[in-house]
């Protein structure tokens, strides 16, 4: 007898089990997974976050001081502006043989151009053979018939050779004739820009018929502008439609000559990030505008206007371009502004 109670205990105790299970269950009407109640506990955490100011920020497209670091300029100048072709000036200047000017090259290297006897525009780094101090230091551009460094008196000629050297005639393997200065790639393209390429080794020598360029007169002037160089570059930089129309162009100097009806000549270099050239065929007259790099914010627009005899009034071109640029800078330096907030460094 006590083992059927024992089973009918187990029975029993089964049974009240079972009933509490039915009961519980859910019917298909009012079914309620557990993950259901979490997931509303969540949306309810969201909602009462929601009620509170939420900053959301966006990954910079540019590595980090891509704007603001010298450092990373300084990179640059090696990496970029010490690699590729700029153009520094117009042939124009250099009206005779030994006309020479000194330039800062954006790479950070000095330099001087100088046109020879046989009428080839030379360039050289501006660097002595013997102590390198200065070969030019004196007066930024002139005319010479000899370039004398003045520290210990040593000359070259017109084409960087080696023709005097104080105290070394004689000496055991000293011979002038193998030392020369340092000379770079130049090129006069057929509007009479000047292409300098400092990383690159001199082609042969071409002469630059000066002549055609003699009579141009030339307006220079300077814009000093807040922004990184790059910045010109973007093709979203700022919108100039109030300038040309619906057309937006590419950069702020791209906007300044399609305004102005001036035309890229047909060897116009791309990428070339410091240098824009415009030629107006009916008037004969260049524009240049060369971005130069101080700082990481801050650049010179090196502006130069060159204009032939042809042109009766170039002052006053001259007046309107400089006021166009003055008004293309500040676009620009505003959408500089609102580009750096949204991408901060």
């Amino acid at each position: 007898m006590s083992g059927q109670a024992d089973v009918w205990s187990v029975i029993a105790a089964l049974a009240v089990i079972g009933i509490f299970w039915i009961k519980h269950q859910p019917t298909p009407g009012n079914y309620e997974p557990l993950y259901r109640t979490s997931m509303r506990e969540m949306v309810a955490q969201i909602d009462t976050d929601a009620s509170t100011d939420v900053v959301v920020t966006k990954q910079s497209d540019y590595p980090q001081n891509w704007w603001t670091s010298n450092e990373l300029l300084e990179l640059e100048r090696r990496a970029i502006f010490a690699k590729m072709p700029i153009a520094l000036a117009h042939a124009s200047l250099f009206f005779k043989p030994g006309s020479y000017r000194v330039f800062d090259h954006p790479s950070g290297y000095p330099i001087f151009l100088v046109l020879g006897k046989d009428s080839v525009l030379r360039g050289f780094h501006n660097v002595c053979r013997h102590r390198a101090y200065p070969v030019v230091s004196m007066k930024q551009s002139g005319c010479t018939p000899v370039l004398s460094c003045r520290y210990h008196g040593w000359g070259y000629d017109l084409r960087g050779k080696l023709v005097k050297a104080p105290k070394f005639d004689g000496l055991d393997g000293f011979d002038k004739s193998e030392i020369s200065l340092f000379e770079i790639s130049v090129r006069v393209d057929a509007n009479g820009v000047v292409f300098v390429n400092v990383g690159a080794l001199p082609k042969p020598p071409v002469p630059t018929d000066v002549s055609r360029f003699s009579n141009y007169r030339m307006e220079s002037w300077e814009v000093e502008v807040h922004f990184n160089w790059k910045f010109a570059e973007f093709a979203d930089a700022f919108d100039l439609s109030h300038i040309i129309g619906k057309h937006t162009p590419k950069t702020l100097l791209g906007a300044l000559f399609d305004y102005l009806n001036f035309q890229r000549g047909p060897d116009h270099l791309k990428p070339n990030v410091l240098i824009d050239i415009m030629h107006d065929q009916e008037l004969n007259s260049l524009l240049m505008i060369k971005v130069r790099p101080v700082a990481a914010e801050k650049c010179v627009l090196e502006c130069a206007f060159y204009s032939s005899p042809a042109i009766s009034d170039s002052s006053s071109i001259r007046s309107d371009i400089e006021e166009e640029i003055v008004h293309c800078v500040s676009s620009l330096q505003t959408a500089y502004a609102k580009s750096k907030l949204m991408n901060p460094p």
